[in-house]
């Protein structure tokens, strides 16, 4: 590890997202959105983990759902569509009523929803979060 806070491979990229929206929102930054692509990785099968491209989004603006502002961004894009009900994010830092999967082809390839406020309360954070996240490279 380059340091002690990347000695771990990363499952997901958004929490990365919520430490800069943290820093633009105590800059005076209002409206944010920003994005980031790379590297992710699933538990080991077969001894080695699996390692995806992957694209992740955060939105935070004075909207009250940012979810749908986001939703409409991607849509746009006709990558992904909403599907049917989650099952790879950490839902304990997702808020349980406002997360959707994400589906391409009938196959789950990510998800959209907004970050918990207990979650984000911790960073200083009073405004909503929503966040994005899909495989750029699915395996088949």
């Amino acid at each position: 590890p380059i340091s002690s806070e990347t000695e771990y491979l990363r499952n997901n990229l958004w929490p990365n997202l919520v430490e800069v929206t943290t820093k633009n929102l105590k800059n005076g930054i209002k409206d944010i959105a920003i994005f980031e692509i790379g590297k992710t990785y699933s538990p080991p099968k077969n001894g080695l983990p699996k390692e995806d491209y992957s694209l992740s989004i955060a939105l935070c603006n004075e909207t009250d759902n940012p979810i749908q502002e986001l939703y409409q961004i991607i849509q746009n894009l006709d990558l992904v569509h909403l599907g049917g009900d989650p099952d790879t994010p950490p839902r304990e830092y997702l808020h349980p009523a406002r997360f959707a999967s994400l589906e391409k082809s009938g196959k789950q390839e990510g998800f959209i929803g907004e970050i918990h406020p207990r979650f984000v309360n911790k960073f200083g954070i009073e405004q909503r979060v929503a966040v994005l996240e899909i495989t750029l490279n699915p395996q088949m």
